[in-house]
């Protein structure tokens, strides 16, 4: 994750993005999959992922 730029109704704000999209991408898997997640926080700040 890192810091963007994200523009919207005449409003720039900085956010967190993954692989510079934002909104995150959707993760889809099914029941009973495993699933593994590697995040590397390149922001200013740390921050918390809510699933």
């Amino acid at each position: 994750m890192k810091e963007t730029n994200y523009r919207r109704l005449c409003s720039t704000k900085t956010v967190s993005a993954v692989n510079d999209n934002f909104p995150r991408p959707t993760i889809l898997v099914h029941k009973w999959d495993t699933v593994f997640v590697n995040i590397h926080d390149r922001g200013k700040y740390g921050i918390t992922i809510h699933w």
